[in-house]
């Protein structure tokens, strides 16, 4: 939402580094919802937790560019004070603390998302003889 409003009232580039963010964002999103539903593999888990430091990078960069543009409109004689700015700063500061927290909370968390070797193969032999994993455990105390 805000890119939108940059987009509209700053420069090019500035504009095109908000909109860019927002969509990267938004891609991250729809990923991530993909691997921790349906991937479980170590190459999905390890790209997902790359491209959210990555993120957090980029959004740290954006920190450091906005707090450059109102340095620089502070600089400027004549023109507004920059309070845009800062809150973009703002923002892109939390969001880069919130992606570099939640990537290493899932470093540490990966070894319970990623799937246990053997056990797909053992929830389909379970299939093929009709047990569902009730079964199975009830077979065993018996």
């Amino acid at each position: 939402m805000m890119s939108f409003l940059i987009l509209g009232s700053r420069a090019l580039a500035e504009g095109f580094a908000a909109f860019w963010s927002g969509i990267m964002l938004v891609g991250l999103c729809i990923g991530g919802t993909m691997i921790m539903r349906r991937f479980h593999n170590s190459m999905a888990v390890g790209f997902f937790m790359g491209s959210i430091v990555a993120m957090s990078q980029m959004f740290f960069l954006l920190f450091l560019i906005y707090l450059g543009y109102k340095v620089d409109e502070g600089n400027a004689e004549g023109v507004a004070n920059g309070l845009q700015e800062l809150w973009m700063a703002i923002f892109a500061l939390v969001q880069s603390l919130l992606l570099g927290s939640f990537a290493a909370i899932l470093a540490a968390h990966r070894s319970e998302i990623l799937e246990k070797p053997g056990g797909a193969v053992m929830e389909m032999v379970d299939d093929m003889h009709g047990n569902k994993p009730d079964d199975t455990a009830q077979q065993e105390r018996k």
